[in-house]
């Protein structure tokens, strides 16, 4: 059973994800704000799913920590959770001046001197949403005591969609050699663009970190990794030294790194568009 809740929700969770895509990047006004509706309630049902865990007590009576940094794991959920529900509201804001709307967005696959293009955006957004998704399931599993049998389905969805998330970053990598990405607009300072630069080299960096840290951190450890209910077959031997490596990159610096960059290309973004007003550089990526 757990293979297949697992396939269930690791399919659910990537289908969602490129119908927010789909949504954000539509021709229609109306099909562009049902996408950002959707985004918002996805934000909100991590609120509710997050209700959910408080009920089960298992943050109040979780895994024994393995990690001194494990004690902080249900605050960080918290953070999360607040975080998401200002999001949320922040998009359903969104949403209700988009009904008011009603151009029409006509982008090309390919990417120009001015926006990404289609494929560039869902491979943007697609892997956006399930980062997202993927670091609360993976903080919750590591909490959920072993003896409970659906600790196995979150790690599983959790390692699913670190697959998907590692393969479409090599595409997105490939496809930016054949069509190259706008490069950081000139409206902006010299020391912005570099600042930009730098913010996307380090999100390529723990896109491409996580996924594979986490690979390594379990075959190390004896543990498989499953892809939609199949194991995978480990190309390394069990060694506790690689195990504790890979076990403090995957869940002590990159989660760190990873808060640090994310806000800071969040908030860059958010006052490029409403302190800076150039407006131009959110629409590169959405409009």
């Amino acid at each position: 059973m757990t293979g297949i809740s697992a396939t269930f929700w690791s399919a659910a969770l990537i289908l969602s994800a490129i119908m927010t895509s789909a949504f954000l990047n539509a021709y229609s006004s109306a099909f562009r704000a049902v996408g950002t509706a959707i985004a918002a309630t996805t934000l909100l049902g991590m609120v509710a799913w997050f209700a959910w865990v408080l009920q089960t007590g298992i943050l109040q009576d979780p895994e024994p920590p393995r990690l001194p940094t494990d004690e902080f794991k249900p605050v960080i959920l918290w953070t999360l959770s607040t975080a998401a529900f200002a999001a949320g509201c922040f998009l359903l804001w969104v949403f209700s001046r988009q009904l008011r709307r009603t151009d029409r967005l006509a982008i090309e696959l390919s990417n120009n001197g001015d926006q990404f293009g289609l494929i560039s955006r869902h491979l943007h957004w697609i892997s956006a949403i399930l980062i997202l998704a993927a670091i609360p399931i993976g903080i919750f599993s590591t909490l959920i005591p072993r003896e409970l049998e659906w600790r196995d389905t979150y790690y599983a969805v959790h390692k699913t969609v670190g697959i998907v998330i590692l393969a479409l970053a090599i595409a997105r990598v490939l496809w930016h050699r054949m069509s190259l990405p706008p490069p950081p607009s000139q409206k902006l300072s010299a020391k912005n663009r570099a600042w930009a630069k730098r913010a996307h080299s380090a999100l390529y960096f723990l896109i491409f970190a996580f996924p594979i840290s986490g690979y390594l951190m379990s075959s190390f450890a004896g543990n498989s990794s499953q892809f939609f209910g199949l194991e995978l077959t480990s190309l390394v031997a069990p060694n506790d030294f690689g195990r504790t490596i890979f076990g403090a990159v995957h869940k002590l610096l990159l989660p760190a790194v990873f808060l640090i960059v994310i806000a800071a290309h969040i908030l860059g973004a958010l006052k490029h568009h409403f302190i800076d007003k150039h407006h131009a550089a959110i629409s590169r990526i959405v409009s």
